[in-house]
């Protein structure tokens, strides 16, 4: 096992003790959000704790992998032993409701802490860009919560773990902790064929770009991943079966449609919950350099003609507009649907990640940055749903990228992530206490 020094170490603690006094925050209130889907994953469970393993509410869309890992933590606590079926479909277990969705979300912070540890071991101490893994803000609120995002997270890092980092040739194991990543999303299928793709794209663009190389060493790449032919072969059996659909329970809502726009969106929840990245253009402003400057217009004008381009492929589910809690609903009728506002953030978009393209991405293997967007164009262009935590993979693997490239490079671009959430967190809290003390000011003078 790699070595891990005193600081990592130290970090990996203080995260541990940050997520068990955050759990126990959250467990203080019993009340469970209007758009969560936690109730029905927590029933699901319960049903699996009571050996109901053929009963699957058809509003579950993924595999039950999360469910079944939730209910073997339950059972070994002995908690949601003995409701019968009717009682968990009609949630009556309302006593103990807390602590059985407690219960699940321990599981939940296991597994997340699980995968933070991973990625330590991979990150070669760069402490930088482990806390900024850590504290990444979509992930790191789904981490105290019954959701699959974090098994799909946990399976798909230690699959790479194995097959990239140590170089493991136990193609069984492979096998199994790849299988292990798909069952608990189907989408994982996308980003477990990451680095066979890359490899694919690494041959055709050797020198030139030449297909007939690719054919003449198609074998030696179905040896090196003959794991992962298999898994292929069983999710495309299991999509013919499944009345060619990735999506098992509601089929209805996840209907797989172009949706480019979701490119847009994937953009604009990076820059909303990386809201230091602002900065980037008031850094590139006051560059001197002017052939950067150029590159940076040609790169901006680029992105906004294919950011413009992808907006015409847009598609809203209509349940959004029903339910005025939800935060996507605000998105939409606020800014994306009015014209002025949405080219505003297109073009504000496009010179901002244009600055960062300019910036950054010589950094990377060209392959890589290439095979890493088309995965992310198949991982959630396919999908009609907006969710931030479908993006959570393909920025994570963008953590690993960077990780994996130039040590100085990956410690520059860590640092600036990490000092986004420096930053952000100070002045939040600094807002916070200004906030509070304007609001006791005024209290104070109206009262007395």
């Amino acid at each position: 096992m790699e070595k891990i020094e005193f600081q990592t170490k130290l970090i990996l603690i203080i995260i541990i003790i940050i997520y068990i006094f955050l759990h126990y925050l959250t467990n203080s209130y019993s009340k469970v959000p209007d758009q969560s889907d936690e109730p029905y994953h927590l029933n699901q469970t319960l049903l699996y704790v009571n050996n109901y393993w053929k009963s699957y509410n058809k509003q579950l869309t993924t595999f039950p992998l999360t469910f079944i890992l939730s209910c073997i933590y339950l059972k070994i606590k002995k908690h949601g032993i003995g409701i019968n079926k009717k009682d968990i479909t009609n949630k009556i277990y309302r006593k103990e409701y807390q602590i059985y969705l407690s219960d699940g979300r321990v599981c939940s912070i296991i597994l997340s802490l699980i995968t933070i540890f991973i990625f330590s071991l991979m990150s070669k101490n760069n402490n930088l860009l482990l806390i900024t893994f850590f504290t990444f803000p979509i992930k790191f609120i789904y981490s105290f919560l019954i959701y699959t995002e974090n098994t799909s997270i946990l399976f798909m890092i230690l699959y790479y773990y194995f097959e990239e980092y140590k170089k493991v040739n136990n193609k069984f194991l492979l096998f199994f902790i790849g299988l292990l990543s798909v069952l608990s999303r189907q989408l994982n299928i996308i980003w477990i064929n990451f680095f066979p793709l890359m490899n694919c794209l690494e041959i055709i663009f050797y020198k030139k770009i030449n297909f007939n190389i690719l054919f003449d060493n198609v074998f030696d790449i179905l040896k090196k991943y003959i794991h992962i032919a298999l898994i292929d072969s069983l999710f495309i059996i299991f999509f013919f079966i499944n009345k060619c659909s990735f999506v098992i329970g509601e089929k209805n809502e996840h209907i797989p449609k172009i949706h480019f726009a979701q490119i847009i969106h994937f953009l604009f929840y990076l820059l909303w919950h990386f809201p230091f990245l602002n900065f980037k253009l008031y850094e590139m402003f006051k560059n001197k350099d002017k052939k950067k400057k150029r590159q940076w217009i040609k790169n901006s004008i680029i992105l906004f003609l294919l950011l413009n381009f992808f907006s015409h492929f847009t598609i809203t589910r209509r349940n959004i507009f029903e339910h005025p809690k939800h935060y996507n609903r605000y998105y939409y009728l606020g800014i994306y649907y009015k014209r002025i506002n949405r080219i505003i953030m297109l073009i504000y978009l496009s010179f901002l990640f244009g600055a960062f393209i300019t910036d950054y991405f010589k950094f990377f293997k060209k392959v890589k940055i290439i095979t890493w967007i088309i995965c992310n164009l198949l991982s959630f262009c396919i999908e009609g749903l907006v969710e931030p935590r479908y993006f959570i993979n393909g920025i994570y693997m963008l953590m690993i990228l960077i990780n994996d490239d130039n040590e100085k490079e990956s410690k520059e671009l860590s640092y600036y992530l990490y000092d986004n959430y420096i930053n952000f967190i100070f002045q939040s809290l600094q807002d916070i206490y200004m906030v509070h003390n304007l609001v006791t000011k005024l209290f104070n003078a109206y009262v007395y």
